[in-house]
C-alpha cells in the first residue's frame, strides 16, 4: 500500500471527520487495511488516501508545497528510510520517535491540528 509519510500520522488521528463522505469512507478503508498489518511503501506522490481528497486536482495536489514539507518533516523526525515497512513496524517507530515536540514540529502548520481535529494524544493512540 503506497502511503505518503505524513499520512502515517493522519491515519492514527482520524476520527471520522474529513472533507466529504467519499473521503471519510476511503480513509476508513485504508485504516482497515493498515489494521491488518498491510505492507507500507513510503511514497511521495498521490497515494491511496489522496485518491479521494478534494485537493486532488487530476493527480496533482493543490496544496503540494505544504504536503511535501509535511512528508519531509515526517521522514526526518521519525527517522524513516525509503523502504517498505509492515504497519506494525511503523507503529513501533512512531512509539519510539514521536514526542509532543516532534508532533508539533511536523504538524504545526496542519489545518487539522489547528482546528483541534488532530491532537498529539490522537496520534499516539495506535489504530
Amino acid at each position: 500500500m503506497k502511503i505518503r509519510p505524513h499520512h502515517l500520522l493522519c491515519t492514527r488521528s482520524f476520527r471520522g471527520r474529513g472533507y466529504s463522505d467519499v473521503f471519510i469512507d476511503n480513509m476508513r478503508k485504508v485504516i482497515n487495511q493498515l489494521r491488518k498489518n498491510a505492507d507500507v511503501e513510503l511514497y511521495s506522490g498521490m497515494d491511496c488516501i489522496c485518491s479521494a481528497c478534494p485537493e486532488n486536482n487530476r493527480g496533482i495536489c493543490s496544496s503540494q508545497g505544504k504536503i511535501t514539507m509535511l512528508d519531509r518533516e515526517t521522514v526526518k523526525y521519525l527517522k524513516l528510510d525509503k523502504q517498505n515497512y509492515s504497519y506494525s513496524g511503523i507503529e513501533k517507530i512512531i512509539a519510539e520517535q514521536l514526542s509532543e515536540d516532534v508532533y508539533n514540529t511536523i504538524c504545526g502548520d496542519c489545518e487539522w491540528k489547528k482546528k483541534g481535529i488532530c491532537t498529539y494524544a490522537d496520534v499516539c493512540t495506535p489504530l
